[in-house]
């Protein structure tokens, strides 16, 4: 399973590097640090939690994140894969602890209507992936913009973010039909 998301991974990368990527669009910043913090917080729970978009939630390792609310839109031709439609959802990743997180560690996967949808790299439209982070010092914050494949008909989507693909822990789930 790992070699399958290195795999996926170096692929997104090369065809990020392979696209002449125009400037980002409204539609989806690129990942960027912030400044600040959000006041709202909701506690973490060992296994798998159930969350709303929108709420921030702790993780394990100091970090907490927020997701936004599902953005449906529709691909642009230079699109890989191609999709009649995706859906798309902005990360914002805390690192509150004392170490540096390295986001490349984060495994974000969604369903659509119980199947793996594949995740859409959309550069002209700003959905880069996770591949344009690097790492986050402690005290700092990073947006990411993620994107993952619809089919044309309405469906349930399910979005889980891992912050370590490797320890199994601190899985925040998002669901809803898009």
């Amino acid at each position: 399973m790992n070699l399958l998301r290195l795999t996926g991974a170096c692929c997104a990368l090369l065809l990020a590097a392979a696209c002449a990527a125009g400037p980002y669009s409204d539609a989806a910043p690129a990942p960027q640090r912030l400044s600040g913090s959000q006041t709202t917080s909701s506690s973490a729970r060992g296994g798998e939690t159930s969350a709303r978009p929108g709420g921030r939630h702790r993780l394990a390792g100091g970090l907490a994140v927020t997701v936004s609310a599902p953005k449906v839109f529709t691909p642009t031709e230079t699109a890989s894969p191609h999709a009649p439609r995706a859906v798309a959802f902005e990360l914002t990743i805390d690192n509150e602890g004392s170490d540096v997180y390295r986001p490349a560690q984060l495994a974000v996967t969604a369903t659509s209507n119980g199947v793996a949808a594949l995740q859409v790299i959309d550069s002209t439209q700003g959905y880069t992936g996770i591949v344009d982070a690097d790492t986050l010092p402690p005290g700092e914050h990073l947006r990411v913009p993620v994107a993952f494949a619809l089919p044309k008909e309405r469906a349930e989507v399910t979005l889980r973010i891992q912050p370590n693909a490797e320890d199994g822990g601190g899985v925040v789930l998002f669901q809803g039909t898009v």
